[in-house]
């Protein structure tokens, strides 16, 4: 497959891949992974420019990378290709170097030259498969690489981000539910909710009225517990409940300041 490109101003000078197949099938893997490819001998710095980029941790339950950034050896490219989120990058610039080789095919040589010396990345959406990213970096010059993602981070961040946001919207927002789960929470607990398709039922504790549903890839969550009638009108009781209300239904977990806030409302005209 030929890969054409063109110069896009709006991104100052980052370069678009162009896919020539429109009707490819959907992107494979987790909305949350990034597929690395490059050479063992490459690993260490590219994962140390990478991690600039994708740094952020979320707490749903434990502290988690926000992405997971896999990596996998040039050879498994043919295989790895069609995956959502996929960037190919090489540092020593060899052509006994797997990752430098692989580039080297998959580019043709106008691109190539222009990675190699006026830009260290090619960007493409779509060049494999349907909502797909696909990035190639070259990494060979760490000065030029410190500016390009002191410069192009947000950009780049922005653009995973987006994806990941439409890819969650197929499974979030379709018709596909889980009904023989929803049929279980009405009968035994009589709660009426809507369960996406690909959530299970982590753990529940009837004694104590608490379930816990949840799915993975990424992990996603909500824990629901309640008690019968009236309990309390002070506010800081209700606060500190809620407060301790993780770690004591999850162990581990604990809440923190950081953006942390609690709203009053009324439900079936109760406070």
């Amino acid at each position: 497959m030929l890969l054409r490109f063109v110069n896009l101003s709006i991104v100052s000078s980052l370069i678009f891949l162009i896919g020539c197949n429109l009707n490819n099938k959907e992107a494979l893997g987790a909305d949350n992974e990034i597929r690395v490819i490059c050479s063992e001998l490459d690993r260490d710095i590219v994962y140390e420019n990478l991690s600039q980029i994708f740094t952020d941790t979320i707490y749903t339950p434990e502290p988690e990378p926000y992405y997971f950034l896999k990596f996998s050896d040039p050879s498994t490219y043919k295989s790895m290709k069609a995956h959502a989120n996929l960037i190919v990058a090489y540092v020593n610039k060899n052509d006994k170097n797997p990752g430098y080789d692989l580039v080297k095919k998959i580019l043709n040589n106008e691109q190539f030259e222009f990675i190699s010396k006026s830009n260290p990345m090619i960007m493409g959406q779509d060049i494999l498969a349907k909502n797909q990213l696909f990035i190639i970096v070259n990494m060979s010059d760490q000065n030029s690489m410190d500016k390009w993602i002191e410069g192009k981070n947000n950009f780049i961040r922005k653009k995973f981000d987006d994806q990941f946001k439409n890819r969650q919207k197929r499974h979030i927002l379709n018709d596909f539910r889980n009904d023989e789960l929803e049929r279980k929470l009405a009968e035994k607990y009589d709660i009426n909710l809507q369960v996406p398709w690909g959530w299970e039922l982590i753990r529940e504790r009837s004694d104590s009225n608490f379930i816990w549903l949840g799915r993975e890839m990424p992990f996603q969550w909500i824990g629901i517990n309640w008690k019968s009638g009236k309990h309390t009108d002070d506010e800081l009781i209700v606060g500190d409940y809620l407060w301790q209300w993780p770690k004591k239904h999850y162990g581990y977990i604990q809440n923190m300041d950081h953006k942390f806030k609690l709203d009053k409302t009324t439900f079936e005209n109760n406070n």
